[in-house]
């Protein structure tokens, strides 16, 4: 088994436990395919964030989950890029620091702001891409906990991506939204996974 040292990195907040969890593994040159997954799977972060060198930009990071590698993930990159700076991992000085990463999801630009209390990353995402959802509006809103009345009668249900495809669904009013999160809390605790597809893209929703 490979030994490997993940460092657990809350993105978004100043005290542990309050912001959302990524594994990070800053030295993974070396590291295989299978090795990253395992990694990942042990550590069980919905995503571990991988430092690699790069010949295209001043790095490059894969991203794991429990179960297979994404072309982005938002959260990982800023708990990466504050990490290597209190660490002293990244090349140049001042601020704001302009540095180039490479992922799966193209050649991305990130900005690190270190003259306030807390250091600053700003991400560029990948180019919007949006794809049709062909799927029966009633099964997906049967799936999601809700009516076809909670649904926007006049905006499309879509799939989107900015470096990871998610499926985005309009609703009527705001006021759906806790029973939406509620019925996928349910249906979570419950075990039972249902698939959507559409225009080639596949989401899975709990």
């Amino acid at each position: 088994m490979t030994a490997a040292r993940v460092v657990h990195v809350d993105a978004f907040a100043a005290r542990p436990g309050m912001g959302n969890p990524a594994g990070v593994l800053l030295d993974a040159d070396g590291l295989g395919d299978p090795a990253m997954q395992a990694i990942a799977h042990a550590v069980g972060f919905n995503e571990t964030a991988f430092v690699l060198t790069s010949t295209r930009a001043d790095l490059r990071l894969r991203y794991f989950t429990p179960g297979h590698e994404v072309d982005l993930c938002g959260h990982a990159t800023v708990a990466t890029f504050v990490l290597l700076h209190r660490s002293g991992g990244l090349p140049g000085a001042g601020s704001p620091r302009r540095l180039t990463l490479e992922t799966r999801a193209g050649l991305l630009s990130i900005t690190l702001q270190t003259d306030g209390a807390e250091p600053l990353v700003v991400m560029e995402q990948a180019p919007a891409r949006f794809a049709d959802c062909n799927g029966p509006r009633e099964g997906l809103a049967r799936v999601l906990g809700a009516s076809v009345h909670d649904l926007h009668p006049s905006l499309p249900i879509v799939y989107g991506s900015t470096g990871l495809w998610a499926l985005l669904v309009p609703v009527r009013s705001l006021d759906a939204i806790p029973l939406l999160l509620a019925a996928l809390r349910d249906r979570g605790g419950s075990g039972h996974r249902h698939r959507l597809r559409g225009a080639g893209r596949e989401a899975a929703i709990p």
